[in-house]
C-alpha cells in the first residue's frame, strides 16, 4: 500500500545504539512531522502537474524548452527529441502519476525500459546509463520528478 512507500531516515525502533537508516512510516504521531512534509510535497507535486495539464499552447510551444539543447553546471546536455522512440519512452515514464508522491529510482526506471541484466557488469553498465539519463531529466528541468528516496 502507499502507506508502506513512505520511509523516513531515522533509528530503527529508536534505539540510539544502532545506525540511522531508512524505515517505514510509523501510523502514529511519532512521524507525524515527516508526513506532514511528504504530504504537503506530494499536494504540491499534484497541483503542479494539473496546472501543466491544461494548456492552450501548440504542441510545438510546449515542447520548445526540452527540444533544445541546454547547459547545467558547466556542462552541455543534448535536447530530448520526442520523434525518437527512447526518449519518448523516458517521457511516458515520467508522465506516470505514481512517482508524484515519492519519486522514483534508478531501478524503477531501468524495470520501465524492460532491460534485464544478466551479469554483475552488465547491471553496472545499465546503472550508469540510466544514471546519465536522468541527469538529462534534471538538466532540462524536469528534477521535480526525481525526488529524495532511500537507497
Amino acid at each position: 500500500m502507499i502507506l508502506e512507500a513512505l520511509r523516513y531516515f531515522r533509528q530503527p525502533n529508536d534505539d540510539p545504539s544502532r545506525t540511522p537508516s531508512w524505515q517505514r512510516m510509523r501510523k502514529g504521531v511519532a512521524d507525524l512531522h515527516r508526513r506532514s512534509q511528504v504530504s504537503q510535497r506530494s499536494n504540491e507535486r499534484y497541483l503542479e502537474s494539473l496546472v501543466a495539464a491544461k494548456t492552450d499552447e501548440k504542441v510545438k510551444e510546449v515542447f520548445d524548452e526540452v527540444s533544445q539543447r541546454v547547459e547545467s553546471e558547466g556542462k552541455t546536455f543534448r535536447a530530448l527529441n520526442l520523434f525518437k522512440s527512447h526518449d519518448y519512452q523516458l517521457l511516458s515514464f515520467l508522465a506516470k502519476g505514481e512517482w508524484n508522491i515519492n519519486g522514483f529510482r534508478n531501478r524503477d526506471l531501468r524495470n520501465f525500459l524492460g532491460e534485464i541484466p544478466v551479469t554483475e557488469k552488465e547491471r553496472k553498465r545499465l546503472c550508469g546509463r540510466v544514471s546519465r539519463q536522468i541527469r538529462l531529466l534534471r538538466a532540462h528541468g524536469l528534477e521535480h520528478l526525481t525526488i529524495e528516496m532511500p537507497r
